[in-house]
């Protein structure tokens, strides 16, 4: 089979997986030189609006004037995507064919189209083969483990950027479906092109996300029961009568793979604590946050007092809870991680929060924050 043949077959199945969704009154971006067949097919679906990052002044200036009297319209820019700014979620779905491995920064450049696409990204990674004379280590192994590896081969200065990046399915994984919860598993296909394989990285779709926050022994699994059991209850807080999905933190990688209308989920803001994520922004589980399109967050508090001893009197703690318990007792603990939380939500802005603060009591009168830090002192 000749390179062309190739290249129009790895072309074809690329389309296959960009057109295995409806593109119609979509926005789309794409990264690096598509076919003049792929751009037709976006249009003939129907997208909304389509912008192409092209990096070669060159090629802009053909494509540019190839599509001058077309009656579609693309905005095209030349630029590196790698220094181009785009907001958050500005596109339903991103494209990046045949370019990521030729970025300076391969894991930094899929970080940002994380960040900029609503829906959908779909992109295609040189892979490990032998043909990348990576002789000296066993190819199995290699497959099978999280690697990102940068081609060995010698090459002169001024093709610094064809040292291209290599991926294992495992490191894709890691970026997409363990560092973040935001995107369901990826879909691998394998591209005609000798050494590329193409990926689907969907984002979760969750309509109203609620999240049940507070520490341990603070009462979260109460309120969630009083949720289920009482409609009012939902009411009070805009939470649509109906079936509410209920989740744990630390359960949250075995969400199935579909769209969730009120997804309810038990946090503990003390996961960060002892933990190399530090901070909640870094929590995998914190991401599902950009998944939803509205959000409430309810946190309960409850004097250190009352915290301490629910800590204390719990007859069967996890070693987690323990050993949490025996930080509670220290001088501004609880009122530090409580303010970190604060902080982390009200610095979000798409979609904007809904934040109830609330005692832990019979009927979780609200409360502010300046209260909850005095009772946690």
């Amino acid at each position: 089979m000749s390179y062309k043949a190739i290249e129009q077959d790895s072309r074809r199945e690329f389309e296959e997986i960009i057109f295995s969704s409806p593109v119609s009154g979509k926005s789309v971006l794409v990264i690096g030189s598509p076919s003049d067949h792929l751009l037709a097919e976006i249009f003939k679906q129907s997208a909304d609006r389509v912008t192409v990052i092209e990096s070669s002044p060159e090629r802009f200036a053909q494509r540019h004037s190839r599509v001058r009297n077309n009656q579609n319209s693309v905005e095209y820019t030349c630029a590196d995507f790698e220094e181009w700014s785009a907001s958050y979620k500005s596109y339903d779905l991103v494209i990046c064919q045949d370019a990521l491995h030729h970025f300076y920064d391969a894991v930094g450049a899929l970080r940002k189209m994380m960040r900029i696409a609503r829906e959908r990204i779909v992109f295609e990674v040189a892979t490990l083969g032998l043909s990348r004379r990576w002789h000296e280590l066993p190819l199995r192994l290699m497959r099978g483990t999280p690697l990102l590896l940068m081609d060995s081969r010698a090459a002169p200065i001024d093709t610094a950027a064809d040292r291209t990046f290599l991926f294992s399915k495992p490191a894709l994984h890691k970026i997409f479906n363990e560092q973040t919860q935001a995107f369901e598993p990826l879909r691998f296909e394998k591209s005609s092109q000798r050494g590329r394989m193409i990926v689907e990285a969907r984002r979760r779709k969750i309509d109203h996300l609620i999240v049940v926050a507070g520490v341990a022994c603070v009462g979260k699994t109460r309120f969630m029961d009083t949720l289920l059991q009482s409609g009012t209850s939902g009411d009070r807080f805009g939470i649509e009568r109906g079936e509410l999905e209920m989740i744990n933190a630390f359960r949250v990688r075995t969400l199935p793979d579909k769209p969730f209308r009120n997804l309810v989920l038990h946090y503990d803001i003390l996961r960060p604590h002892g933990r190399k994520l530090r901070r909640h922004s870094r929590d995998p589980v914190f991401h599902l946050l950009d998944c939803a399109d509205r959000i409430t967050v309810i946190t309960l508090v409850e004097s250190r007092a009352t915290i301490i001893h629910r800590s204390i009197n719990n007859n069967e703690p996890s070693k987690r809870r323990a050993e949490l318990a025996a930080n509670y007792d220290k001088d501004d603990f609880l009122r530090v991680w409580y303010e970190a939380w604060f902080d982390a939500i009200s610095s979000r802005h798409e979609p904007a929060v809904t934040h109830h603060i609330v005692l832990a009591a019979d009927d979780y009168p609200n409360v502010t924050r300046e209260d909850a830090a005095a009772m946690l002192r």
